[in-house]
């Protein structure tokens, strides 16, 4: 899950906000989606998307999809092999 936040200690916190005001706009929000692949949760961008892509449910899941889906928590230890295996997906290695 990622998220945009603002520490408390941050010494320009208005153009944080500036910024996260840009990327929450339909049209940046959508591009970013686009080429990086992931979902967005702002609907009004989801509505701009290729029907292609809004309507693929490996990124967009409809709620029949999820209902025996769980939440991924800390794997602890177990990351490194999480991470060896993302890896050789990425690369097409073994």
């Amino acid at each position: 899950m990622d998220s945009l936040v603002i520490p408390k200690t941050a010494q320009h916190a208005d153009n944080a906000l500036k910024f996260i005001d840009f990327v929450l706009r339909p049209e940046i929000a959508k591009t970013i989606s686009e080429e990086i692949g992931y979902a967005s949760p702002n609907l009004a961008a989801v509505a701009l998307l290729y029907d292609s892509v809004r309507n693929n449910r490996t990124v967009y899941p409809n709620a029949n999809d999820l209902k025996n889906a769980e939440f991924q928590t800390d794997v602890g230890e177990a990351i490194t092999v999480y991470e060896k295996y993302w890896e050789a997906l990425k690369t097409g290695s073994n």
